[in-house]
Parts: C-alpha cells; structure tokens; sequence
C-alpha cells in the first residue's frame, strides 16, 4: 500500500497527547501480516506535542521488526529547534528510548535562548519507569526576573543593605530523572 494522508485538527492518545495536528502522512510502503512493516515520512505544518507547540516538521519513519522508528526529526519550536530520535518498541516487552536537542528556544519570561540536549528510555514503556539525561543551558538572558531568583535580593536585603537585583545572564544545569523524580545533579550561573 502507499499514498498519502491529510491530516487536519487530529487529536490521538499515543502514550503523549498529540493534538491539533495538521499535516500529511506520505506512506512509501506499507505491508501488513506477520511480517509487517512501514516506511514514510511524516510532514506537518504543526502540531501540539503533550502541550507543547510544533511547526514545520518533517520527521522519516520506518516501521518493521516490532520497532517503530522516527528519526531524524526535525521541528520548529519556540523561535529556534528541535531535532532527535525516537524509537519505540511495539512488541513485548514494550520499551521506548530517544534523544532531543532544542536550538535557540525563545522564552519570553527570560528574554535569551535556551538549549537542551536530553537521552532517555523507558524499558517497560511506561513513563513511569522513564530514565533519562541531559543539560539545559540558558544564554544571554534576564534570569533575575525568575521568581526563585528575583526573591533573593528580598532575602539578602535583610542581611546586607543596599542589596541589588542580580542580574543572572546565563544558567547551565546538568539534570537526570529516574524513580518519577528530577534531579539536579550540577548548577552553575553567570551574571554581570
């Protein structure tokens, strides 16, 4: 089988909402039986990807095996990038891993570009068993309008007068997450 599927307003529940999807399905091969297997690419004008917005995305997909694969995706995101892989294994035992990387993220409460790099896998396929690694990095930013920041000039105050807003322009955290919760495993920051 092959052809093409417009997609438009599509709302599915694949482990992640994925909503609002407009786009194509450009099916290459499809076979189906005990031997099934798919190839294509996926191309959407954008996308809701559990909350978050996507446009222009073009991600390949390749199916066979047992293992659905989608990879290398490319995405716009927030004014800058998102790139990765993502493979997930549709017979038992169900697992999934992937990486990410976002460019030039634009966030406006921080007024600078954002980075992230992230590795993660869930060998049960269950998000609650999801492990994953990565390190965000923050650049030419206002990180003193952040209210966990922007209280500490409050808190210094009462221990040295004439304390000032710190202005923080760029932040890294090394993080992991494992056991349902997220752990900073390095922080460190800048600022003029």
């Amino acid at each position: 089988v092959r052809g093409r599927l417009l997609l438009r307003g599509l709302d599915l529940d694949v482990g992640t909402r994925l909503e609002e999807t407009s786009g194509v399905v450009e099916l290459e091969r499809l076979v189906l039986g005990d031997a099934a297997a798919a190839t294509g690419t996926l191309r959407l004008d954008h996308a809701r990807v559990a909350g978050l917005a996507l446009t222009d995305v073009v991600v390949p997909v390749r199916w066979a095996d047992g293992i659905l694969t989608a990879a290398p995706f490319d995405a716009r995101f927030y004014g800058g990038r998102l790139t990765g892989r993502v493979a997930v294994h549709t017979r038992a035992p169900v697992a999934f891993e992937g990486a990410l990387a976002a460019t030039g993220v634009s966030l406006e409460a921080l007024r600078g570009a954002v980075g992230l790099d992230v590795e993660f896998e869930s060998p049960t396929g269950a998000f609650d068993d999801l492990v994953a690694r990565g390190r965000v990095e923050v650049r030419d930013a206002d990180l003193g309008e952040l209210p966990p920041v922007a209280s500490l000039p409050a808190l210094l105050g009462s221990l040295v007068p004439d304390t000032r807003k710190p202005r923080f322009t760029r932040a890294d955290l090394a993080f992991r997450i494992e056991d349902e919760r997220l752990l900073a495993d390095q922080i460190g920051r800048a600022h003029v």
